[in-house]
């Protein structure tokens, strides 16, 4: 904490310290402990408004994330400083960098109130997703401007190459912030959407500025305005509900009956290509004991249609899979229905028609 006091208040003498390589392991550990206590506390805030497995889950992962960026791009920072002329030592440049990390942790927990604020206050995740994207964004901008300072602070202003240093270091804070951003988008989610269930890290698809900018596009343009917020709903459930069809799916390859328990409705009614009529009881039985199984299941041309608590699903199905030893119809056309029970959306229906396939 002294060392975050020294940086707030006094500075110069901080700098001057880090120049002259006072306490350098201290400042080190302390600045350390400052921004992971801090990222831990905001981790554990913005996840708990989903479950307390995602606020615990958060609450690690956020102090990994900046870490991780960290120890990633402080190398690059270090070399190519050298090549240009700088004279610090690699633990000097830890110390510079610890601090603007140091400096993002507590402008987060600053936002802390806030965000508790529109915890209570609002059920809208696209809103609450943007308004930390922006609360990051100012908090990364404060630490990097420290950085910034500090680093140009030190320099030595006689040195030639103190020009190329500096284009060097705005080309590496750009770099920073996009391994930072993407680093969070392979370790997310942070959140956690409300209608799926709990999962430590998600499957790598897409990247942060394309769901950043799915978001502004779907989130109301104002709290007051029904008409946003009603697509905005919309939207969030089509994505539910394609997440837990592949969920299903990967359930039915791999016989994960507690998956399949948790997805399907207990009166879930299913009719297969063949005719045949399975209950929820049925599937679980026929595919825990092989009787059912499945090697490759695709799915395309997928549509969900969104009416209150209800959704059909419609598509095409490319399946490779047995059904008592016989080989199922490799291509059918689908339609399932879900239902929003307990504030879960559940399967109640599926069936199948054999697909025709034009010569």
């Amino acid at each position: 904490m002294k060392a975050l006091i020294s940086i707030l208040q006094d500075r110069d003498t901080f700098l001057k310290e880090i120049a002259e390589g006072v306490n350098l392991k201290r400042k080190l550990v302390e600045l350390n402990v400052i921004g992971a206590v801090s990222f831990a506390v905001y981790g554990a805030i913005i996840g708990g408004q989903h479950s307390f497995l995602q606020s615990l889950s958060s609450c690690i992962k956020l102090p990994i994330l900046f870490l991780l960026t960290t120890a990633i791009c402080m190398p690059t920072l270090f070399i190519f400083s050298s090549f240009f002329g700088s004279k610090r030592s690699l633990l000097q440049t830890f110390v510079l960098l610890a601090t603007g990390t140091a400096i993002i942790g507590v402008a987060l927990v600053g936002f802390a109130p806030i965000t508790l604020f529109f915890i209570v206050t609002t059920r809208s995740y696209q809103f609450f997703k943007l308004l930390n994207v922006a609360f990051f964004a100012v908090s990364g901008l404060l630490g990097v401007l420290f950085f910034n300072r500090m680093y140009v602070q030190l320099s030595e202003d006689s040195s030639p190459a103190i020009r190329s240093r500096r284009m060097f270091l705005r080309f590496w804070l750009l770099l920073f912030a996009f391994v930072g951003t993407q680093l969070a988008w392979t370790l997310r989610p942070f959140f956690g959407a409300p209608e799926l269930r709990f999962e430590v890290v998600r499957e790598i698809g897409g990247n942060f500025y394309t769901d950043v900018f799915r978001s502004l596009t779907a989130a109301p343009i104002a709290l007051g305005h029904n008409q946003g917020a009603s697509a905005d709903k919309t939207r969030r459930v089509e994505e539910v509900i394609r997440q837990l069809d592949h969920e299903r799916i990967q359930a039915q390859i791999g016989a994960d009956a507690a998956a399949l328990d948790r997805i399907y409705a207990d009166d879930f009614i299913g009719v297969g290509p063949s005719g045949t009529v399975r209950t929820k009881a049925q599937v679980i039985s026929d595919f825990t004991s092989g009787e059912l199984k499945f090697q490759s299941i695709t799915t395309d041309e997928v549509q969900v249609r969104v009416y209150g608590n209800t959704a059909v699903e419609t598509g095409r199905s490319t399946m490779i899979g047995q059904d008592k030893g016989k080989a199922v119809p490799q291509h059918t056309r689908f339609t399932r229905l879900w239902v929003k029970q307990q504030r879960r959306w559940r399967l109640v229906a599926n069936h199948y028609s054999s697909q025709i396939m034009e010569k």
